[in-house]
């Protein structure tokens, strides 16, 4: 390719967006235009083609945009009139591929892992071996979604947190959270230009603040009406204490951020992302092998002989006798 590029210029203009400090931060600080391109190999990564086979299958859905942002965090499809209403209700952070998503496909991988231990002899179970696969999952779940900085500062702190964890050594929430953040920086300077890097540890600083000061409190209260007052209490702390940086840097606060993440952060972190990320490993394996599973349902069935029918009664005896 032959290009022409020039560096990214900012502007002075007091509260206007930095556009220089962004690209620095993204580690795009040229900016330019194509002068000549020629194909040197016609063939695209195997995340390009599994995004265009994502994009394929979902084109027939009227929020395809959104569920691959939500995915991939692919957001340039989406329309504006989306990024508007989640920008005005404070949930616009749900569609970055950053800590939420990939710390869950992390959860959901060390869970599944944990899970297959149980059929294995007591020798070969080892707790490390979750924490370390649990991370794995999530450093190709990043690489999948593209790498981007905020997703690779998530990988950074995970794997981290795993170091410490290993540790065999007890380390309070403070600790933990000054070694990720000094790791992120060690690994990527430029990302103290970030705001969404402060936005993310100014929150995990705020979610520790507050449990220390002001626990939640322990009523005698069903489970289900326990994990909403739990989850109120959660969300009115990172409000509060985060409505200076946000004030800060957006010269503004949300009004109905609290009620909108109210809801929609349970929605989206326990039902719509596991459900994108279950379809995208079904999209991996095709839909066919999946198909073929359920065709081969019938063929278990079983004619049993009458003078063979007395053994369903088994069951029974073994209890007894146990």
């Amino acid at each position: 390719m032959k290009l022409k590029v020039r560096a990214v210029h900012g502007q002075l203009n007091d509260g206007g967006f930095d556009s220089q400090r962004y690209a620095i931060a993204q580690h795009q600080p040229l900016t330019g235009r194509f002068l000549q391109a020629s194909v040197i190999e016609p063939n695209c990564s195997l995340r390009a083609q599994y995004l265009a086979s994502l994009q394929t299958t979902l084109q027939p859905y009227p929020w395809n945009a959104v569920i691959l942002g939500l995915g991939m965090g692919e957001r340039l499809s989406v329309p504006k009139e989306i990024k508007n209403i989640m920008r005005d209700t404070g949930t616009a952070h749900l569609m970055a591929i950053s800590g939420l998503h990939i710390a869950f496909a992390a959860l959901l991988a060390a869970g599944l892992i944990r899970s297959g231990q149980i059929f294995l002899p007591g020798r070969w179970i080892h707790w490390q071996i979750p924490l370390i696969g649990g991370i794995c999952c999530a450093a190709f779940y990043a690489w999948l979604t593209g790498m981007q900085p905020p997703a690779l500062r998530t990988v950074v702190a995970l794997a981290t947190w795993g170091m410490l964890k290993l540790s065999g050594r007890q380390w309070s929430g403070w600790d933990v959270w000054i070694c990720c953040l000094a790791a992120i920086l060690l690994m990527d300077p430029v990302a103290i230009l970030s705001q969404s890097l402060w936005l993310s540890a100014a929150a995990v600083a705020a979610l520790i603040f507050w449990y220390q000061w002001f626990p939640c409190p322990e009523w005698q209260l069903p489970p289900v009406l326990r994990a909403v007052v739990s989850l109120i209490h959660l969300q009115l702390g990172i409000t509060l204490l985060l409505m200076p940086m946000q004030i800060v840097i957006f010269h503004g606060i949300s009004l109905t951020s609290f009620i909108a993440n109210l809801f929609a952060i349970p929605l989206v972190t326990f039902i719509t992302v596991p459900l994108i990320l279950a379809a995208m490993v079904v999209h991996f394996s095709g839909p066919l092998i999946l198909e073929q599973g359920l065709k081969s349902l019938p063929e278990g069935w079983i004619n049993i002989v009458e003078c063979w029918q007395w053994l369903s009664f088994s069951p029974w005896f073994l209890l007894v006798v146990w």
